[in-house]
């Protein structure tokens, strides 16, 4: 999929390992044009000219309200004006009005990043986009989910719907994919990804 929608490289021969893999920003939509969408989305800094941070917006809810991409960026937004020590990302990227001590580690500021879209669909997705996500191959899905699976995916406590769970890894998973593709040295998240899941079956 990365390939299909031109987010990789051309010609990946001439990049080395620890290089970025994505193309340039102008091959990702905005995340103004797709607030209500979940998946993973892309930090962008537009003074240097790199992605910077991969990240996921998935079925988690806070205040009653689905965890879109908009949403996911309103809360950086207020970390990183209201307590940036808290993370790697919003002390390297402050919000330029921030009160708070941000060190010697800021890279830029909040204000000149531009979040994209990786991959996403619509938080109300609809039965087709439910079976694409959540079904089989078998079954016309994009992913194999076979019994033993599901059955684990089952017992978690902090979602009761597995098909909801099975969409929240798959934003998981593209989320790390898109992690891989970022250049090491640039990619400021120090989030592990998967918390969630590694907290439910550890």
């Amino acid at each position: 999929l990365m390939v299909l929608f031109k987010h990789c490289v051309g010609n990946v021969s001439c990049i080395k390992m620890d290089e970025c893999l994505l193309s340039g920003p102008e091959n990702f939509v905005d995340v103004d044009e797709c607030e209500d969408h979940m998946g993973a989305y892309l930090v962008f800094d537009t003074v240097r000219r790199v992605f910077c941070r991969s990240g996921k917006a998935h079925s988690a809810k806070r205040n009653a309200a689905p965890r879109t991409f908009g949403v996911r960026r309103k809360e950086h937004e207020e970390d990183a004006l209201n307590s940036p020590e808290k993370s790697n990302f919003h002390s390297s990227y402050p919000h330029k009005n921030t009160r708070c001590d941000t060190g010697d580690a800021v890279r830029g500021y909040f204000n000149d990043l531009n979040f994209k879209a990786a991959l996403g669909w619509k938080h109300n997705v609809g039965p087709t986009g439910r079976k694409i996500l959540a079904s089989s191959m078998s079954d016309g899905g994009l992913f194999v989910w076979d019994a033993a699976t599901l059955n684990r995916l089952g017992s978690t406590k902090s979602c009761s719907e597995v098909k909801q769970v099975q969409m929240d890894l798959v934003a998981y998973l593209i989320e790390s994919t898109y992690d891989i593709a970022l250049e090491r040295s640039k990619n400021v998240s120090a989030s592990a990804g998967w918390e969630r899941f590694l907290l439910e079956f550890a």
